[in-house]
């Protein structure tokens, strides 16, 4: 006998339909709302994101008489250990021909890349590689690092702490993955050498 979990019974009385397959989990609501999000299959969903990726889905279009209707987004992930936080990742557009600007950390190279059209995934890639650390975790390890080869500018000196590049993860494989799967084609690789952080 198979047992609902607690998030799935959740899932029910809101109406939404789920499905995993080869680490996509297909989401729907009776409106005709659609998502869709890269999840490896053993990772749990969490229930404010799915919802709000949803609520997205189901925007209407300024001067459209149409919807939004499906969206498409990889989760952000609590560093270590591995649970998505209560949000999903915006993406970048990557339709054929679109130029998509996509930044590394603070110290790490970023990527002007040329999208490929992926209607799988929305015509979208990454905004980034995402974070390794966690903002406290990189407040408790607070190191000086004058002696990098880029400048950080900012009013506020916990940002540069919270973003240095050691809370991200290397941008390279975040690249060659989106490349295989035909999102994009990388073109140009640039090294930061400011960054001004709000």
């Amino acid at each position: 006998m198979h047992h609902l979990s607690r998030l799935d019974k959740a899932f029910l009385r809101k109406g939404i339909q789920l499905s995993r397959a080869n680490n996509i989990v297909s989401l729907s609501r009776p409106s005709g709302a659609s998502a869709r999000v890269l999840l490896p299959d053993e990772l749990p969903l969490e229930e404010k994101a799915v919802t709000q990726l949803l609520d997205f889905a189901e925007v209407k279009l300024p001067d459209h008489p149409g919807y939004v209707r499906q969206t498409c987004a990889t989760p952000d992930f609590h560093p270590g250990n591995g649970v998505p936080v209560g949000a999903v990742v915006a993406t970048t557009p990557a339709r054929a021909g679109d130029l998509a600007l996509i930044p590394g950390s603070m110290g790490d190279y970023s990527w002007l890349a040329v999208g490929c059209g992926n209607p799988e995934w929305l015509w979208s890639c990454s905004h980034g590689a995402g974070r390794s650390q966690r903002r406290q975790a990189m407040r408790s390890r607070a190191t000086a690092e004058s002696t990098l080869p880029w400048q950080c500018v900012t009013l506020r000196e916990e940002r540069r702490i919270e973003e240095a590049p050691a809370a991200y993860k290397d941008i390279g494989p975040v690249i060659e993955a989106q490349q295989e799967a035909g999102l994009i084609q990388p073109a140009v690789r640039f090294r930061p050498r400011l960054t001004f952080k709000g």
